[in-house]
């Protein structure tokens, strides 16, 4: 089989078209400069490596990445969220007098 040469790694913009057939490249689902970085980071590790694949395996490579990305950012968020909401409940009430004015 012939080795794949350099020119046949997908350029960004083609990538990102094709990603946004599946709507991970839109402002409902991830950050527009976050998913940007992404696929750059991926196609500079391909011509690190010098594996080429097909462009169909890189965008569903892609794909798979974006959408583990997603997930971890909700996860994140609902974490936050939880954190919050707990620290509210655990806060002390508010006495009426200051604790150094009480006496016993």
């Amino acid at each position: 089989m012939k080795p794949r040469s350099r020119r046949e790694i997908p350029a960004v913009n083609k990538v990102l078209d094709a990603l946004g057939e599946y709507g991970l490249a839109t402002a409902s689902k991830l950050p527009r400069p976050l998913v940007v970085d992404l696929v750059r980071r991926e196609l500079s590790k391909i011509r690190r490596n010098g594996e080429v694949q097909e462009f169909g395996l890189t965008v569903e490579r892609l794909r798979r990445s974006l959408v583990l990305l997603r997930a971890s950012r909700a996860i994140a968020a609902r974490i936050s969220r939880m954190r919050s909401r707990c620290s509210a409940e655990l806060k002390p009430p508010r006495w009426s007098t200051p604790a150094r004015q009480l006496s016993f």
